[in-house]
């Protein structure tokens, strides 16, 4: 697997994006030790401290389709708690769509992107984890955890880049856009489904839990009103989060 080094980027996602010759690689990893304009869901900034830090990309060249970019967030969140949870023990959890947890606070954060260029189909998938215990920005402060606070244990960067991008490889390298039963049971085991959870519908909120995870990543929900939603894709809110 080609790597490719960076000092500082806005993005390595972007990164990838704007460069075809990565792009046509069947997969490539790109770390930075600074990200100046990393980028979460919905156009939403992932903030990262230089040097302290992982923030990386790896591209797959793939037939999968932009429908199926959820999916891959999914088995990519599944692989990412496989490496992790060794290191931390309890109080890992999946938060779906994209986003890894330890007890209620944020660890690390999951973009991934469909690019089609001329006949070149690759999902991006884009990591940021907060690994150095210390001070955070104050725009996160609240809610984000470190690995080392998690752990509580240091790491060296560059085995930990190997150890995630390596499973990240050898797991999503052939993914063929549906999650299969066992990994749609593993994002649920690795959930905090247990927990009440607060769904938005038409500008509705109703209490519920997530019931499973469906092989295109929508959830089933079930709800305290009105039993169980199927294909829900819109934001889940746990208590105190609104």
């Amino acid at each position: 697997m080609n790597h490719v080094r960076l000092e500082s980027v806005d993005s390595t996602n972007s990164y990838i994006r704007r460069t075809p010759s990565l792009l046509a690689e069947k997969c490539v990893l790109v770390s930075a030790r600074e990200q100046t304009a990393g980028r979460g869901r919905d156009e939403r900034s992932w903030y990262s401290r230089p040097g302290l830090d992982l923030t990386f990309s790896m591209s797959f060249r793939t037939d999968c389709r932009t429908s199926d970019v959820p999916a891959f967030t999914a088995a990519a969140g599944v692989s990412l708690y496989r490496v992790v949870r060794p290191l931390v023990g309890e109080g890992l959890f999946l938060k779906w769509p994209n986003d890894l947890y330890f007890k209620g606070r944020k660890l690390a954060g999951i973009l991934c992107e469909y690019v089609l260029e001329g006949d070149i189909q690759a999902v991006i998938v884009g990591i940021g984890i907060n690994v150095r215990a210390g001070s955070f920005c104050r725009a996160i402060a609240p809610e984000a955890v470190s690995l080392e606070e998690a752990a509580e244990r240091s790491f060296e960067l560059d085995s930990l880049l190997y150890l995630i991008s390596s499973r990240l490889r050898d797991e999503l390298g052939a993914f063929s856009g549906q999650l299969d039963k066992n990994t749609c049971e593993d994002w649920i085991e690795f959930s905090d489904r247990d927990r009440v959870v607060m769904t938005e519908m038409k500008g509705v909120l109703r209490s519920g839990y997530i019931a499973a995870l469906n092989p295109d990543a929508s959830l089933r929900i079930q709800d305290a009103e009105t039993g169980q939603i199927n294909n829900y894709r819109g934001e889940v809110f746990y208590a105190g989060e609104r």
